[in-house]
């Protein structure tokens, strides 16, 4: 699927009352389903236990689809949307593009991470781009690329 058919895919199957503008909104108790080819809604939503409201920049979503087709193989979503509250709690940066829904932290769930880094960094050409030890970052904020 290309970009234009992921987006329509993520809008017809969530429907027009969890969409607000570019984003997605969901919580737990919203009704799990495939929103994207590879990716049930639950698997995307935030790690704060204390307020599962989750809200997620579509763009992103259609990345992370992308990233998942090249790679060919599973990925897990180790971090998503943050409100305020918890990426303060959790040392995140002040700017966090998390904090705005528009970033996802990912692995592979073969622990091939630095194959998985090299495709990364050849698939993703605009937005964030950070590589950990364990993950990588990805967002739809400006495009840079860092070391964590």
């Amino acid at each position: 699927m290309n970009s234009s058919d992921l987006t329509l895919h993520i809008i017809n199957n969530i429907g027009l009352d969890s969409i607000e503008g570019e984003y997605v909104v969901f919580t737990k108790g919203t009704k799990n389903f495939a929103i994207l080819p590879n990716f049930m809604l639950h698997e995307l939503l935030t790690k704060n236990s204390k307020d599962s409201y989750t809200r997620l920049h579509i763009p992103v979503l259609v990345e992370l689809q992308l990233i998942r087709d090249a790679w060919g193989s599973g990925i897990r979503v180790t971090s998503s949307y943050r409100s305020p509250d918890y990426n303060k709690s959790i040392n995140g940066a002040t700017a966090s593009e998390h904090a705005k829904g528009r970033a996802l932290d990912i692995q592979p769930i073969n622990g091939k991470i630095g194959n998985f880094k090299s495709m990364v960094k050849s698939v993703k050409k605009s937005g964030g781009r950070g590589y950990y030890k364990s993950f990588v970052h990805i967002d739809t904020g400006r495009t840079r690329t860092w070391q964590g």
